[in-house]
């Protein structure tokens, strides 16, 4: 039921679909009686959506890609990270998942590093592993052989996209931190579906969960909210993040219009 929530509420935010009697149809199939749904509150599931009011900004710019946003000449979305920029997207994960979008669909070398922030400032390299490039989603898990990360630490993790072997100037760079908290609620439990831990404000388990789907559109509704959240901080102009995110969904929405 939550991946069909989602689905109708990414359709919600792009009016050009016309889907809006389809759901009116399809409320009107739901019991009078299901939970939250009344006459005062009839679309809740629709409208909740990722927030995180206890995330804390991050101590400087991260990079984002550039204006060369991948190897090729496809530059209808380019190498983003997955995960907020205007705020430091958090974890209760010891081992989580990192995911970025690749615009290319020809396959280059990827060095992935995670590194931990010292209280010096200093960065401290603690994991990486070399990957080769998929189109579109891609995602890297920190593997269960390596030592766990700390609950109440931050971190750094970057992905170079290697264009060209031997020309490392060519590689392009992307970042995102990472907190790891421990659950504020008793209630946070691997049972909970990608909706629910985004409202929590837990990011990178939430796109955990979408990524472990990635043929329904949850996913593309986290990055929708995501987005939102990106602009409403109120930057001007608005971060690099929100302009890559809207790329990315107008490239998923049809990516034959490059």
């Amino acid at each position: 039921m939550a991946h069909l929530q989602s689905f109708f509420r990414y359709l919600l935010r792009r009016p050009q679909y016309y889907w809006a009697g389809l759901i009116g149809i399809l409320l009107s199939t739901l019991p009078v009686a299901s939970p939250g749904l009344t006459l005062d509150n009839p679309l809740p599931f629709l409208l909740a959506s990722y927030s995180c009011q206890n995330c804390s900004r991050p101590q400087g710019p991260v990079t984002s890609g550039g204006i060369r946003g991948s190897c090729s000449a496809n530059n209808s979305a380019p190498l983003t990270p997955l995960a907020p920029e205007v705020h430091v997207g958090r974890t209760t994960s010891s081992h989580p998942t990192f995911a970025w979008y690749i615009p290319d669909t020809e396959p280059f070398p990827i060095e992935f590093n995670l590194y931990a922030l010292e209280a010096n400032g200093e960065f401290r390299l603690v994991h990486s592993a070399p990957l080769t490039s998929n189109f579109r989603l891609m995602s890297h898990t920190l593997p269960a052989s390596e030592p766990a990360l700390q609950t109440g630490q931050r971190y750094l993790w970057q992905v170079l996209l290697i264009c060209d072997p031997n020309l490392p100037s060519s590689a392009i760079d992307i970042e995102a931190f990472v907190d790891v908290v421990a659950p504020e609620s008793a209630t946070v439990d691997e049972t909970m579906e990608a909706t629910q831990l985004a409202e929590q404000g837990f990011w990178y388990d939430a796109m955990t969960e979408a990524i472990a789907e990635p043929s329904d559109t949850t996913w593309l509704t986290l990055l929708d909210d995501l987005a939102q959240v990106e602009l409403e901080a109120g930057e001007s102009p608005p971060s690099s993040r929100y302009n890559h995110l809207q790329l990315i969904l107008q490239h998923e929405e049809d990516p034959l219009s490059e």
